[in-house]
C-alpha cells in the first residue's frame, strides 16, 4: 500500500496575506517578511515534529490570537484559518504555557497509525510525506511496518515519488483539498499559487486528479481519499468505486470541520474499507491529454511556455498535450513548479 500525506504550503501562503503576524519556530525563519512582524522563536521546530505542530498552533488560535503560520491545513479536520480577533497582549502568556497543549500531540500521533496500521490489511506500507518541506510527520510515531519517504526527490513523479518502487497495492490520499479556483476550500490551490486553475482535457485539476492519473499510469488502484467535500464528490465521479471521508466544507473564506477525533475515526473505519475493496477503484486513464495552465502573472507565462512542445495562447495560458502521462508529469515538473 501507498499512502500520500498532503496539507500543502500554499496554505500558511494564503493565510499569511490576511495575518497580523507570523510564529516562527525556527530561529533561522525569525525576520521580517512581507510587512509582517515576526515573532521571536520560543520553541525549535524539532521539539514538536510533524502533527504536534497544528496542536502547538491550534492552542494558540483557540486562544483567540490572530496568528496563523499552520503547516498542515489543507484538508484535515484539525486546523484551515482562524482570525478573530488582533493579536495582542495574551501571545507571551499563550506561549508560556504552550506546553499545555501537547496534551492533544497523543490524540493526533493516533492519526497515522490508526490510518496505516496494518491491521487494515496491509503487509508492506510506503508512505510519502508531500506538505511543504515533506518532512512533517515524525517516523517514531508511525507503525514498525511503515517506510516512510521523506523530503522531495525532486523526479516528475513529485507527491508520487517511490511509487515506481515497487508493485503497490492500492494508493490512499489524505489530507487533501481541492482544485484552484474553486470554492469548496479557502485555501484551494493547484500545486502552488502561482497559477489560476490547471486544467486536463477540459476539467479543473486538483492534485488529488494529477495524482490519481500517476497512480493510474502505474496500474495502481486509487481507493480511499480524505479532504474537503467538494473534492470527495469529485474522487466519486472520477473512481466511482473509491471511499471518501469529507471533513470539512468551504464556505467562503471561512470552513467547518468535523471534531478532529470524528475525523480520525471516520478516517480510520474509511481505510480499512478502502483496502478490501480496492481492486475495485482502478484509474481510467484518457487516451490523450491536453492541459491548460492559466498564470496570474502573464511574464510568468511567457517563461513557463519555451518548454518543448508547449504554446503560450491569450497572454496567460501555457498549453501542452501528449498521449504520454509521464509526458505530462515531466512538463508539470518544469512548468508547474515554483
Amino acid at each position: 500500500m501507498c499512502c500520500s500525506v498532503d496539507d500543502h504550503t500554499a496554505g500558511s501562503k494564503a493565510a499569511h496575506q490576511c495575518a497580523d503576524a507570523v510564529l516562527h519556530l525556527d530561529a533561522g525563519k525569525a525576520q521580517a517578511e512581507s510587512g509582517l512582524h515576526i515573532l521571536q522563536p520560543v520553541i525549535n521546530e524539532n521539539t514538536f515534529p510533524g502533527l504536534e505542530l497544528v496542536f502547538v498552533q491550534q492552542g494558540l488560535i483557540d486562544a483567540r490570537v490572530r496568528l496563523v503560520d499552520v503547516h498542515l491545513a489543507g484538508g484535515h479536520a484539525a486546523v484551515e484559518q482562524a482570525l478573530e480577533v488582533a493579536l495582542g497582549q495574551k501571545i507571551q502568556h499563550i506561549l508560556g504555557d504552550i506546553a499545555q497543549v501537547i496534551d492533544a500531540v497523543a490524540a493526533a500521533l493516533e492519526f497515522p497509525h490508526q490510518l496505516l496500521h496494518p491491521a487494515a490489511g496491509a503487509e508492506d506500507i510506503l508512505l510519502k510525506d508531500a506538505h511543504d518541506t515533506a518532512r512533517n510527520l515524525d517516523p517514531t510515531a508511525l507503525p514498525r511496518e511503515t517506510r516512510i519517504l521523506r523530503g522531495w526527490t525532486g523526479d516528475p513523479l513529485s507527491m508520487m515519488s517511490g511509487l515506481d518502487s515497487a508493485p503497490f497495492g492500492a494508493v490512499l490520499f489524505t489530507g487533501y483539498h481541492a482544485w484552484a479556483a474553486c470554492p469548496g476550500n479557502p485555501l484551494s490551490h493547484t500545486m502552488n499559487l502561482g497559477n489560476e486553475y490547471v486544467a486536463i482535457n477540459g476539467v479543473r485539476a486538483s492534485e488529488f486528479l494529477l495524482n490519481s492519473y500517476t497512480a493510474g499510469y502505474y496500474g495502481v488502484p486509487v481507493a480511499f481519499l480524505s479532504g474537503d467535500a467538494d473534492l470527495c464528490a469529485f474522487a466519486r465521479e472520477l473512481i466511482p468505486e473509491i471511499v471518501t471521508v469529507p471533513v470539512n466544507r468551504g464556505v467562503g473564506g471561512g470552513v467547518v470541520s468535523l471534531h478532529p477525533a470524528v475525523a480520525v475515526e471516520r478516517i480510520r473505519a474509511g481505510a480499512e474499507e478502502a483496502v478490501k475493496k480496492a481492486d475495485r477503484c482502478r484509474v481510467h486513464m484518457p487516451d490523450h491529454f491536453e492541459s491548460v495552465i492559466r498564470f496570474r502573472e502573464h511574464k510568468l507565462a511567457y517563461s513557463k511556455s519555451f518548454y518543448p512542445g508547449a504554446r503560450l495562447e491569450d497572454g496567460k495560458n501555457v498549453c501542452f498535450d501528449s498521449d504520454d502521462w509521464y509526458e505530462m508529469l515531466r512538463y508539470f515538473h518544469f512548468v508547474l513548479s515554483d
